[in-house]
């Protein structure tokens, strides 16, 4: 997935990059495609419970993200890609990716007044994963601070160069 200098995402394989190089600002891979115009094309059918991560993008152009954890018994098994396609889907997604799940699955967030990110979601290795590369949003909506989740939906937004 793309997404354009003037914050319009748009996805496809190499010929849309090379069609569009010149006016992408962001770029993201993808471990699978899960919904494609609006059907889903999920090709693993396999029944792996587990943390997951995706992106979506709805018909109007909003790009949603998805965590969902797992490996943890009754507090949550996770989804199978499947499951997480159906829900994308149900979403309203046209397009969504399968992003890296397992304990890479880590959502942090900084409240008003907080100097600190905090990890708000349990991640299946029991704390924060050290990773190589993360996706930042800054919000302006004021929070209400009561939330065990989080679905935050981002339409055109600004991106950092």
């Amino acid at each position: 997935m793309y997404m354009k200098k003037d914050g319009t995402p748009i996805y496809g394989d190499q010929s849309v990059y090379n069609a569009n190089q010149d006016s992408i600002q962001q770029a993201m891979g993808v471990h699978s495609i899960l919904v494609n115009n609006g059907v889903v094309v999920n090709a693993d059918k396999s029944v792996i419970y587990a943390p997951r991560v995706a992106v979506g993008v709805k018909a109007d152009g909003t790009v949603f993200f998805l965590l969902v954890d797992g490996r943890q018994g009754a507090y949550s098994k996770g989804l199978t890609l499947e499951q997480t396609a159906q829900l994308m889907r149900a979403r309203g997604a046209v397009w969504a990716g399968n992003l890296d799940g397992g304990g890479s699955a880590t959502l942090l967030s900084r409240l008003p007044g907080e100097n600190n990110f905090t990890v708000r979601n349990r991640p299946s290795d029991g704390n924060e994963r050290r990773v190589a590369n993360s996706w930042l949003f800054i919000s302006n909506v004021e929070s209400d601070a009561d939330y065990q989740a989080v679905l935050q939906e981002v339409k055109k937004p600004s991106i950092a160069a």
